[in-house]
């Protein structure tokens, strides 16, 4: 499998490992079974569900490499995510585990009152392939393999400096800054389903306003002088995402010191103006020392949890039926 798919699917399930206890029950048969291990069946659909799931977990963690794993290296994946969700839950129970009993009794009741009425609640399971009583199983599988993993991902030593400048360097394309803009805005609050008199004269101001900005008068005075919120006229920077739609729209098709035309919000009428803009960079060490520290973390609790689950899959009884399921190395 390519390393690179093969790392990010161990981090995939560091984080989101349990999410097939519920979604792929269901009834098995001998001739659904694409994989045994221990004499327990994982499922062909189960697979394709779980491949479903890490290709959009791929695209969400890291989208530059979405195409690098083939759909069959992506299901060798989800097959050995489930083979090793498989061997430790055996491991859980030989370890005589047990979640808390209170805490599946609230999921369970959260989970239920989504579908209203408990006649509705059973349906649906029953439409799952599930009942009351394998639901709350699968529930406490959930708990019990999110605590092995924090026991299995623990990291007995702190990332040293060493490390986090090796990763750095060997890893700059990945510490960018994203382009960002920062803009004043001159606001004038309204309800635009009230009165249409009302509205017709807060834009015939913003109108006049809008015009002066235009035509060079000092914008920061203009704030002061016409703006609901004189003593905010400074709106910041923003990345994209980080402003809502309307004003985002406008503010980023702006050249720097341009004037925009009257953009609506909830809040009423703006005027913006685009004071300062930045383009991508490279970002220093410095900057990035956060992040860096949390990605060689996650990578090391991913060769943890790797280790881990090749020593229970070299002691495992392991059949595959689908024989392209059969790992590389």
């Amino acid at each position: 499998m390519n390393p690179t798919l093969k790392s990010l699917l161990t981090i995939v399930s560091v984080v989101a490992l349990c999410v097939f206890s519920l979604s792929c029950g269901g009834k098995k048969t001998s001739a659904d079974a694409a994989v045994i291990v221990n004499g327990e069946t994982i499922t062909s659909e189960q697979i394709s569900q779980a491949a479903m799931f890490f290709r959009m977990q791929q695209l969400r963690l890291s989208p530059e490499s979405v195409f690098e794993g083939s759909e069959t290296e992506l299901r060798k994946g989800a097959a050995r995510q489930l083979i090793a969700n498989t061997l430790m839950v055996e491991d859980i129970k030989n370890r005589g585990w047990r979640a808390d009993s209170a805490r599946i009794d609230r999921m369970a009741s959260r989970f239920a009152s989504q579908f209203g009425d408990r006649e509705t609640f059973l349906a649906q399971l029953s439409a799952m392939g599930e009942s009351e009583e394998s639901m709350r199983a699968g529930m406490e599988e959930e708990l019990l393999l999110d605590s092995l993993m924090n026991v299995i991902s623990e990291l007995k030593e702190a990332v040293t400096e060493e490390e986090k400048r090796a990763h750095f360097e060997e890893n700059k394309h990945r510490y960018v800054s994203q382009p960002r803009v920062r803009a004043s805005h001159i606001v004038f609050t309204i309800d635009l389903s009230s009165d249409s008199a009302e509205v017709w004269e807060v834009m015939s101001r913003a109108h006049v306003v809008q015009a002066r900005a235009k035509a060079g008068e000092d914008f920061d005075a203009l704030i002061k002088k016409y703006s609901a919120q004189p003593n905010h006229g400074d709106m910041g920077w923003f990345r994209t995402g980080e402003l809502v739609p309307d004003l985002e729209q406008a503010l980023f098709t702006l050249k720097k010191g341009e004037i925009s035309t009257l953009v609506p919000s909830s809040m009423g009428i703006h005027i913006l103006k685009k004071t300062d803009e930045e383009e991508q960079r490279s970002l220093a060490y410095e900057e990035a020392a956060d992040r860096v520290r949390q990605n060689v973390e996650m990578s090391k609790r991913g060769e943890l949890v790797n280790s881990y689950i090749d020593s229970l899959i070299a002691a495992a009884n392991i059949r595959y039926i689908d024989a392209s399921l059969i790992p590389n190395d």
